[in-house]
């Protein structure tokens, strides 16, 4: 699973971490839940966005969110891509591409699929992504 994490910056611009990664459980639930443990990020409530980058944005990859003790149930608002299967050794993935223009506005897209191969899955999401992001910056004559 991929999710961008929302924070504001103290001059008002906004830093989106990126981060990334899957888990496993018993049931499609506790995976997803695996998931959110190990991006650091499973003591939220995650309040999905569409796919809007605001101006002025800087968009920053990390290995893990920090989540400070005290904000366990608070809100944190994310773009998120995630894939759940309960079926033993499917391939499936899910994918956050972006785009941003010269004052860092841009566009967020997700996809998920299902393969019968990792290369085939891996495959499949970049040309997804790619297709979504020529369009929509097509659409907005960019």
């Amino acid at each position: 699973m991929r999710i961008y994490i929302l924070q504001m910056n103290s001059d008002s611009n906004l830093t989106i971490q990126v981060v990334a990664g899957a888990g496993t459980g018993k049931t499609e639930l506790s995976s997803f839940d695996s998931a959110l443990n190990n991006l650091g990020v499973a003591n939220y409530n995650l309040i999905p966005l569409s796919s809007i980058i605001p101006p002025q944005s800087k968009v920053v990859k990390v290995d893990r969110y920090q989540t400070p003790e005290s904000e366990f149930g608070h809100r944190l608002y994310c773009v998120k891509a995630e894939m759940r299967s309960a079926i033993p050794g499917q391939f499936v993935g899910a994918i956050i591409g972006w785009y941003q223009y010269h004052d860092n506005r841009g566009l967020f897209v997700e996809h998920e699929t299902v393969g019968s191969s990792k290369s085939e899955v891996e495959n499949s999401l970049i040309e997804l992504v790619q297709n979504s992001l020529n369009d929509l910056c097509d659409f907005r004559n960019i």
